[in-house]
């Protein structure tokens, strides 16, 4: 694990940031430069750009948190999803490092944070909610906008409660949806009002007409459906943030095809109990591999697609989002931190009976946990391995 530092200064990125590849979220990418959303301890909140070795390119000031980006390639500009239950998407020019535009959600509504353009970038869609007085528990909406002025083109159902992240599959046309399940309301801030019979789901639609394609549920109804990201091969990897009793062990990690049965992702009680049932971001590199976060957790695990099996679970405090970088992935943390997850301790586990690891670059790291929680890591899977 290479620590890089990110950005000095008093700054800490959102729990809930996504880190992006220029500036797609959860694909695969050979680009360098990132970006994401972060808050300052003055609670300022920003959008900012930077590269592989932390460098700021740039950065933004918005008026309230974002959770995640999408990047428009043909207009240079980068959109920021306000967290739930924001009402505003703050588009900014990367050249000028200005906002250039703010739009509004309607009336009555929210959006939940995240967002996807279609192939050639000419149509936005978010996921949003729309809400009354009654506190009526109602199925989310997937909006669709131009990406011109950002003026509505059409509305359709997300086909289930409290829709979160959305992305494209291969196509240009179906779009998978996490339904997180769970019902809220501005009025009640961020309370869950509906754990008792909360319904996640994951759901494709047919973007052209709003029609459901499919639409699949796990067994347990606790198991919240939150993020996902997709493959070159449509496979989609989806996490859950557990909503039940604190002592259930459950897989937070699945991956699911049209046509195919969902498939949890393999590793044994005691590695789940690490996530402390909370999953965030996922992402896959051209490695044939998928990493994910939990900043409960204090994690950053990486998996192999073949297998589905768990290859490595490294400490991180805090950790927030994960991006791919050609074979590597980014990750951030709370405190401030790029984090570039390599081959080290991966290389090492091929390799019989190692009598000594060195890591030379250690003394760069400024921070005693993630000092000691590399070791630790190295530890970890000597005993596994029993070398």
């Amino acid at each position: 694990m290479n620590r890089r530092s990110f950005i000095k200064g008093a700054i800490a990125l959102s729990a809930c940031s996504t880190l992006m590849p220029w500036l797609s979220a959860c694909s695969v990418s050979a680009k360098t430069l990132f970006a994401s959303a972060f808050t300052d301890k003055a609670n300022r909140h920003y959008v900012g750009w930077f590269d592989e070795q932390g460098h700021l390119h740039g950065r933004v000031e918005i008026s309230e948190r974002a959770h995640d980006l999408a990047y428009i390639k043909s207009q240079n500009r980068i959109i920021a999803f306000a967290r739930r239950p924001g009402i505003k998407l703050h588009v900014i020019d990367v050249a000028s490092k200005l906002v250039v535009k703010e739009i509004d959600a309607q009336p009555q509504h929210h959006f939940f944070g995240h967002g996807v353009l279609n192939a050639d970038e000419s149509l936005l869609f978010t996921t949003e909610n729309y809400f009354d007085e009654h506190m009526t528990e109602r199925d989310g909406l997937i909006t669709v906008r131009e990406t011109k002025g950002f003026s509505i083109v059409r509305q359709f159902s997300s086909h289930g409660v409290g829709p979160h992240q959305l992305a494209l599959l291969s196509d240009n046309q179906t779009l998978v949806i996490a339904n997180g399940g769970i019902h809220t309301h501005p009025a009640k801030s961020r309370e869950k009002l509906n754990l008792d019979t909360m319904q996640p789901n994951l759901s494709y639609i047919n973007t052209l007409n709003g029609e459901l394609v499919a639409k699949h549920k796990l067994r347990d109804k606790h198991l919240s459906i939150r993020h996902l990201c997709v493959a070159n091969d449509d496979t989609v990897y989806f996490g859950c943030q557990y909503q039940g009793a604190v002592y259930q062990v459950n897989p937070l990690i699945y991956g699911h095809r049209i046509g195919e049965q969902i498939h949890p992702m393999k590793a044994n009680d005691s590695e789940w109990m690490r996530f402390k049932q909370y999953i965030a971001s996922l992402s896959v590199n051209d490695q044939n591999e998928l990493a994910v976060t939990s900043p409960r957790g204090g994690v950053v695990s990486i998996w192999d697609r073949s297998s589905r099996k768990l290859k490595s679970l490294l400490t991180l405090d805090d950790t927030a989002g994960v991006a791919s970088s050609k074979t590597i992935f980014i990750a951030t943390t709370g405190r401030g931190n790029l984090v570039g997850v390599d081959k080290g301790l991966s290389a090492i586990r091929k390799e019989d009976e190692p009598t000594l690891i060195v890591f030379p670059d250690a003394t760069n790291i400024g921070d005693t946990d993630e000092f000691f929680g590399l070791y630790n890591d190295a530890l970890t899977q000597c005993n596994e391995l029993q070398d």
